[in-house]
């Protein structure tokens, strides 16, 4: 068979391919949002009559490129935070006047291009605004097997777990159901954990307050 012994080495094509292989998994958990811990914050400056800007490595707002954005982002005008919330391109093809400029941004649309996202803002900021925006997290590839890895609680299981799943046919094998299981169970209380519950807002003269949440009604 091609499966390893624990008292035999790797060789340094397997070494590379196993490191390939957790790196897939690094890239695929990126894309689910609650297999991610947490998000960042990150303020950019927009330009005076310029409503698109490239986000990612080299862009206009220069930093690693997210997967997504957390919405609603907020702008500072005279050191007043205001909301700026989301579009569709549907939306955002639906304006009458995409041109209009005001102190005050509204809207954005983000297009999550690649290599270079893109965000679009509506309308089209008359100065260099302070704009605050939450990027989702995005997990670095472990540069080489001797590389010291860190993890918060939980991580640790679930990695190897789910590693075992994607190594198993490299090595002629398939992961035992046992193994299969652990793997995914270990992943949903990862992201069982960084659930961030949604809120319900309503208008405060029908709702006594500014939300409530779905399980409680509070």
């Amino acid at each position: 068979t091609n499966s390893v012994g624990v008292d035999q080495t790797l060789t340094a094509a397997e070494v590379a391919d196993c490191l390939a292989a957790l790196n897939d998994i690094y890239e695929n958990l990126s894309t689910q949002t609650l297999a991610v811990v947490g998000l960042a914050n990150q303020t950019f400056n927009t330009v005076a009559g310029q409503a698109a800007y490239t986000l990612g490595p080299g862009g206009n707002f220069n930093t690693t490129r997210p997967v997504y954005i957390h919405s609603p982002m907020f702008g500072t005008v005279n050191g007043a935070n205001f909301e700026i919330t989301e579009w569709t391109q549907a939306q955002y093809n639906g304006v009458m006047l995409p041109t209009l400029q005001d102190q005050v941004i509204q809207r954005y649309l983000f297009v999550n291009e690649y290599p270079l996202s893109k965000i679009t803002f509506y309308p089209t900021p008359q100065a260099a605004i302070p704009v605050t925006m939450s990027l989702g997290a995005v997990l670095a590839n472990v540069a080489s097997a001797a590389q010291s890895l860190v993890f918060p609680p939980g991580y640790a299981k679930m990695y190897r777990y789910n590693l075992a799943v994607e190594l198993a046919p490299m090595f002629g094998k398939t992961a035992s159901a046992e193994v299969q299981a652990i793997a995914r169970t270990t992943l949903g209380d990862i992201k069982r954990v960084n659930n961030r519950a949604p809120v319900s807002r309503f208008d405060m003269t029908l709702a006594g307050g500014g939300g409530a949440r779905w399980q409680t009604g509070q």
